[in-house]
């Protein structure tokens, strides 16, 4: 009983894909970690920047008008890209408002106020990474708006760390610190990783970097990839329900579904 209640509180950030917000269970939930992880090109940061946007969206849109923190750490991050997606949304926003006359509540709903609302780290190394973590702690008790948290890589940082053991002990302990954060401020955390090629049985077979340990640490795992011209994503690691294939697609306003695959 309980946990259910628990569940049906969670806020979500919705994705504008009905396929993503299916799988999600209504969208990325407040409170957790999400992993994603993929190869280059697969729409990770994509992903992480059309959430930036989503979490400012009006109430009545399903959003939470909240603010987001972008923490860059291999300089993925684009303004140009941000603005396209931004304009996307506003778009998508102001059709919707057009058809059932609620014009007024997207009327501060803006490109400009979107981009306002998005703040910008950037860190170097994993010491600079650590401090912005702890930051947060700070930061967001100043700016109680800010209800997503985007970390992009979380693994680059740590790819130039010889030290296995110490590496791992690292990254565990930001982990662990996000989850404290996700759970104190009740806002989404969600963060980048790469794919790496591990062979079992002269197997081929494509793993998140560090592997099965570091999927035990998060709430969810998304897995993308790039299939031709259209975009694919699985959730392993998911309490909600069994594993799910969906594919999406990266328009020039933002992640959106595949028309083929909506329901008529």
């Amino acid at each position: 009983g309980q946990l259910l209640q628990n569940e049906a509180l969670i806020s979500r950030i919705p994705t504008f894909s009905q396929s993503f917000d299916r799988i999600l269970g209504g969208g990325v939930p407040s409170g957790s970690i999400l992993q994603i992880y993929g190869g280059p090109g697969s729409g990770k940061t994509q992903f992480l920047l059309q959430l930036c946007v989503n979490v400012q969206l009006p109430e009545c849109f399903g959003g939470l008008e909240g603010a987001s923190i972008f923490i860059d750490t291999d300089l993925g991050f684009s303004p140009s890209r941000l603005t396209e997606i931004a304009k996307g949304a506003v778009c998508h926003c102001t059709r919707i408002a057009s058809v059932h006359h609620m014009e007024d509540e997207v009327r501060t709903f803006s490109v400009e106020t979107i981009l306002s609302r998005v703040y910008y780290m950037t860190v170097k190394n994993h010491i600079e990474l650590i401090a912005a973590v702890e930051q947060l702690n700070v930061f967001i008790p100043k700016n109680p708006k800010v209800k997503f948290v985007a970390i992009d890589s979380l693994i680059f940082p740590f790819l130039t760390m010889n030290n296995s053991l110490e590496r791992t002990r690292v990254i565990y302990l930001i982990i662990n610190k996000l989850s404290l954060i996700a759970d104190k401020f009740n806002i989404a955390v969600v963060f980048s990783n790469h794919i790496t090629t591990k062979i079992i049985n002269n197997t081929k077979l494509l793993a998140q970097a560090l592997g099965e340990s570091l999927g035990h640490r998060v709430t969810q795992s998304l897995l993308l990839a790039k299939v031709d011209e259209s975009f694919s994503a699985v959730l392993s690691k998911s309490s909600t329900g069994p594993e799910v294939v969906i594919q999406f697609t990266i328009t020039k306003e933002g992640i959106r579904d595949l028309q083929e695959t909506e329901s008529v």
